[in-house]
């Protein structure tokens, strides 16, 4: 059984720029990384959403 440490990703639309260069790169080339490290999810949401979990202020 090999072990994996699994990674979960903040800030979707706060860092969209980066995970459109890094994901594509991630995917392309695994032989740049570690083969025990993957993935589990990435996640955010735009920070005018009602979900965003920031105070807002009106």
């Amino acid at each position: 059984m090999k072990k994996r440490a699994y990674y979960h990703l903040p800030g979707l639309f706060e860092f969209y720029e980066l995970y459109r260069v890094f994901l594509p790169l991630f995917r392309e080339h695994r032989e740049y990384f570690y083969d025990w490290c993957e993935i589990g999810s990435i996640y955010g949401a735009p920070s005018d959403c009602i979900w965003s979990h920031q105070l807002q202020k009106y």
